[in-house]
């Protein structure tokens, strides 16, 4: 198993120092919060592509990898387009990371999904590429995201299992949640809750 953080919460100047934190706290890497943002702040990120090689080196050298980009807004909302989709999907392809994680707001509508999805699921097929739903707010009850997945139809698209919401949200034991989505599961978020607070994540 590979321990990585989310950047989410973590400032840092540069992508540099993003790999020497993840070294120093024997972890085997980080996933990106915002990959859009990532690029446009630090000027030797892995996502642009004139510091590709460079970023790269950074990565082997600390001996960590980029587990994922998450984007950062709800993906059923009206602002997120299939043409930012698509881009997540070329930019961690281009920079050689292996998935991209999503999540939905409100109570998912599997057609209208599929129809934005559409050209990002081409994408990542073409690519290589994971395009993984967190089970985070309705999908925390898994059959949700099993609907999901079933109406997609593509090997592109699996599970982000967020253990702390499918238990504490979506009422299912790790028994439940395996049993739903068993092999679509390719990616665990860990958590716990402390007094109504969530504490201590990892993927």
């Amino acid at each position: 198993m590979k321990l990585s953080f989310s950047t989410k919460n973590v400032d840092r100047p540069s992508f540099s120092a993003l790999c020497r934190l993840a070294s120093d706290y024997g972890m085997d890497g980080f996933e990106i919060w915002d990959a859009v943002a990532e690029r446009k702040g630090h000027s030797d990120s892995v996502l642009r592509s004139e510091k590709i090689s460079e970023g790269r080196s950074l990565l082997r050298n600390n001996s960590v990898e980029v587990s994922a980009l998450s984007y950062p807004v709800a993906v059923d909302s009206e602002e997120v387009s299939s043409v930012s989709l698509v881009q997540y999907v070329d930019m961690a392809a281009l920079s050689g990371i292996e998935s991209v994680i999503v999540y939905i707001e409100k109570e998912p509508e599997p057609k209208s999904l599929f129809v934005k999805f559409a050209d990002a699921i081409k994408a990542a097929q073409k690519q290589n590429i994971q395009i993984l739903f967190e089970t985070t707010g309705p999908l925390s009850k898994t059959q949700n995201l099993l609907d999901i997945i079933n109406v997609f139809g593509s090997p592109a698209v699996g599970a982000s299992w967020n253990i702390r919401k499918t238990f504490f949200e979506g009422g299912e034991s790790a028994e439940m949640t395996i049993k739903t989505l068993g092999a679509y599961i390719r990616y665990v978020r860990i958590g716990d809750r402390r007094d109504d607070t969530d504490v201590l994540e990892v993927a």
